[in-house]
C-alpha cells in the first residue's frame, strides 16, 4: 500500500509519498495508530514504481513513513526521485537517525534537499512523553544540529497538543537557537491515537492561541516563517497569514487509522470571508465542545 498524493510545502508544489508504517517512536497522536502492527510496510520494488508513475520534472519531493530513515532503500529512492526529474526531495522523519552524520551525508550524495523533523517540546520531559521514547528528543536534536551545520535546510513541526503549548514561546527560541528558518504549528488530527485519547490530548482553541501568537512574534523576530495548519482561521487575528494551504489532489489510500478524520464548519462558517481557505475544526474536536469558539469574520 502507498500513499501519494500532492500538496504545498510552504510555497512548493510537491508529491508525498508515503511507503509504510514502521517506527522507532510511539507518538500519543499517532494518526496511524496501530497500523503498524497491521500492515506490512511497501516492498521497496513497488516505491520505485510508483515513483517512476508519479514522479513529473520540477516536483518537489516528500518521503515518508511510519518513519523513513529505518528504510535502508530510503538513499535508491532520492536517487531515484532525482532521476526522474525531481527538483528537491525531502524527508519527513522524526531526525533521529540524523545524528549519525555518516547517514546524512550519504543521503546528501544521493540528493536529499532537507529534512522536516517535529519538535514536540522543549525540552526532553515533554517531547519524549509525547513520543513515548526515551532519549527521542536528545536523538532529534543532535539531528537537527547535525543538519544545520552540514548547511541542510530543516522545517520543524510541532503538533499542538495540551502538554506543549503553554511552552511554544521556549520552543521557538530553541529552534531560533538552531538556525531554523520555517517552523509549522499543527493543529491536532483526532484519528488514530489521538482519536482514541482526544480529551487528554486536544487543547482548546482560546487556550492554545495567545500561546501560538505569542511563540509566532517571537520567532519572525528572528526573521523565521511559521505556517499553521488544522485550525480554524478566526483563532487568531493573524492566522489568515500563516496558514499553510492545501489543494485536494490525492493518489492512492489516506494513511490513518480509524476515527473521523473530516474537518467540519459551524453555521456561523457559512459568511465567513475566510470560509474557502479555512481548514474548519476537527470532527471530534466538534462533537466534544462544539463551535462557541468559532467566530466569522464578515
Amino acid at each position: 500500500m502507498i500513499n501519494l498524493h500532492r500538496t504545498l510545502f510552504g510555497t512548493m508544489a510537491n508529491l508525498t509519498v508515503t511507503t509504510g508504517y514502521s517506527c522507532n517512536n510511539r507518538c500519543l497522536f499517532c494518526a496511524q495508530g496501530d497500523l503498524r502492527s497491521q500492515q506490512q510496510d511497501v516492498p521497496p520494488d513497488e516505491v520505485c514504481r510508483n515513483l517512476h508513475t508519479s514522479v513529473r520534472p520540477g516536483d518537489t519531493v516528500v518521503l515518508s513513513g511510519g518513519e523513513i530513515s529505518l528504510r535502508p532503500e530510503v538513499g535508491e529512492w532520492i536517487t531515484t526521485a532525482r532521476a526522474l526529474g525531481a527538483t528537491e526531495v525531502w524527508l519527513q522523519t522524526n531526525g533521529r537517525m540524523a545524528a549519525y552524520s555518516q547517514w546524512l551525508k550519504r543521503l546528501m550524495d544521493n540528493g536529499l534537499t532537507g529534512l522536516q523533523v517535529p519538535v514536540l517540546g522543549a525540552d526532553e520531559v515533554c517531547h519524549d512523553y509525547l513520543t513515548q521514547c526515551e532519549g527521542s528528543w536528545a536523538q532529534t536534536m543532535a539531528g537537527l544540529r547535525r543538519a544545520t551545520r552540514l548547511g541542510m535546510p530543516v522545517v520543524v513541526r510541532t503538533v499542538l497538543t495540551r502538554s506543549n503549548f503553554r511552552h511554544l514561546v521556549e520552543i521557538a527560541v530553541l529552534l531560533a537557537q538552531h538556525g531554523v528558518k520555517q517552523w509549522h504549528l499543527s493543529g491536532l488530527k483526532l484519528v488514530g491515537s489521538a482519536y482514541k485519547s482526544a480529551t487528554n490530548l486536544a487543547p482548546r482553541i482560546t487556550l492554545l492561541a495567545p500561546f501560538v501568537n505569542r511563540a509566532a512574534d517571537r520567532f519572525h523576530q528572528v526573521q523565521g516563517r511559521v505556517l499553521l495548519d488544522g485550525l480554524p482561521l478566526c483563532g487568531g487575528a493573524r492566522w489568515p497569514e500563516w496558514v499553510m494551504t492545501r489543494p485536494n489532489l490525492h493518489v492512492g489510500p489516506v494513511v490513518s487509522e480509524q476515527g473521523p478524520a473530516q474537518r467540519v464548519y459551524g453555521a456561523d462558517c457559512t459568511a465567513c470571508r475566510l470560509r474557502s481557505v479555512c481548514p474548519g475544526l476537527d470532527r471530534t474536536y466538534a462533537e466534544l465542545y462544539g463551535f462557541t469558539e468559532i467566530v466569522a469574520r464578515p
